[in-house]
């Protein structure tokens, strides 16, 4: 339980914090460059304290390990693109945590890139979804609801 600055233990345990951020509409990506990913819509926060929809990201706001799972979908092409990357981020150390990459991606095809870690993250980290194009064709992929790009972070306690 937080009363927004401490933090109180519920029968003796922490509840783990949580966040889900995801996109609803389509964005361009710049050939070769890593762009940050705007992300629109928080499906949950369950402490309305990490979810930065102004800078379209995930802030830590207690230290710990975090499951960090991404799920970036890309548009279908109008020709072969040769290399798609989804990269989980963060802005404050400067750094990929991990990333996945799509190669070989064909014509008519929509591509995922599905990147998942386990992360020891302070309280001073950011946590963005970035992606990168050999080509600029295909568009990172958003929708009001379903199967969209998005981005999920959840605290695995320390009990």
């Amino acid at each position: 339980l937080c009363d927004g600055s401490n933090w109180f233990k519920i029968a003796g345990k922490s509840v783990p914090m949580q966040c889900q951020l995801a996109k609803t509409s389509y964005q361009a990506i710049g050939t070769a460059t890593m762009t940050d990913v705007t992300l629109e819509r928080a499906d949950v926060d369950n402490t309305g304290l990490m979810a930065d929809l102004a800078n379209d990201r995930i802030l830590i706001v207690r230290p710990g390990k975090y499951l960090i799972m991404s799920h970036l979908m890309w548009s279908d092409s109008a020709a072969a693109v040769q290399r798609l990357i989804g990269q989980i981020y963060n802005s404050n150390t400067t750094t990929a945590i991990t990333a996945a990459e799509t190669t070989a991606y064909t014509s008519g095809v929509w591509a995922v890139c599905q990147a998942y870690c386990l992360a020891d993250l302070l309280t001073t980290s950011t946590i963005k979804l970035q992606a990168y194009t050999t080509d600029a064709s295909p568009d990172v992929y958003g929708v009001g609801s379903g199967d969209t790009t998005q981005i999920l972070i959840i605290e695995q306690p320390s009990w």
